[in-house]
Order: C-alpha cells, then structure tokens, then sequence
C-alpha cells in the first residue's frame, strides 16, 4: 500500500520543481498534487517568501524558488535522508523479529 507524501515532502517536491521559473499548471502536474490543495500550498510558499511570481514573456505568471526557498529545500532534503533512514532500520528490525 503506497503511503500518503507527508506535508514536509510536498513542499519540498514544490520547491524544487520550481527551481526553474515554471508556471502553475506546470508545477501542479509535475508536483502530482491535488488541484484543490494545490493553491494553498503555492500561496503558503508565496508569502513566505520561499517562491517568487514573475512574469514570462509571454505574460503568463511563472513562480521560481527563491534563496529562502533553496535554503529550506536543502533542510528538507536532509530531514527525509534521516526518516528514510529510520524506516529503513525499523523495517530492518521488524524483519529481523519476524524471522
């Protein structure tokens, strides 16, 4: 049974998609999230300051991760590391009492 992505991780996917100034149709299917739960995590990360809007030259609206936002995706990335660990251990561990 594939397990829900905590919070943590769809911010973390978010960021990093928009690493390169990407509009939002663009960010909610690359990010696989839910159209309705999408913009609340986009205006969160907004007025954060974590993702900036920009115009493309088209004239559409791009959102891009900022030097914040990088910052909090690297602290992300190296909290999943430490929890996959941990699962991994006590998979480890329930593996080991089951044999």
């Amino acid at each position: 049974m594939a397990r829900r992505r905590a919070k943590s991780e769809i911010i973390a996917d978010i960021l990093h998609e928009a690493f390169e100034a990407s509009a939002k149709t663009k960010l909610l299917h690359r990010t696989n999230m839910n159209i309705k739960y999408f913009p609340r995590y986009l205006q969160a990360l907004h007025d954060g300051t974590y993702i900036e809007s920009l115009r493309g030259p088209d004239g559409t609206t791009l959102y891009r991760t900022t030097k914040k936002g990088r910052e909090l995706l690297g602290k992300l990335r190296e909290i999943q590391e430490v929890i996959e660990d941990i699962r991994k251990k006590r998979r480890s561990t329930k593996n080991q009492a089951i044999s």
